[in-house]
């Protein structure tokens, strides 16, 4: 095998040994996620629309459309920012994009 390649599989192999599975979603207490949601109401009242935009792109995972029941199903998503600080235990601040 060809040195370069090993040292490509090597490190494969550290960073798939890195990968923690998580299998709970995280926890978010009441207190944070009413935080989210008035920030999240700010902007949506002040925000640009490209900041508009780029916060649903961050929180929304799918939309799918069921016409058959008149209904739009919305999966959400928890951003990768989000769910770092819930896992590490950190402070938990939320992204204002630019507020």
């Amino acid at each position: 095998m060809p040195v370069r390649l090993r040292e490509l599989t090597q490190k494969q192999d550290e960073l798939a040994g890195k990968v923690a599975v998580q299998t709970q979603p995280p926890r978010i207490d009441i207190k944070t996620a009413m935080a989210y949601r008035r920030k999240l109401e700010t902007l949506f009242k002040h925000g640009s629309p490209a900041d508009k935009k780029r916060l649903l792109r961050t929180w929304v995972e799918e939309i799918r459309l069921a016409p058959e029941r008149l209904e739009v199903e919305i999966t959400y998503r928890v951003p990768e920012p989000v769910m770092n600080s819930v896992v590490a235990g950190a402070g938990f601040e939320p992204a204002a994009f630019g507020l």
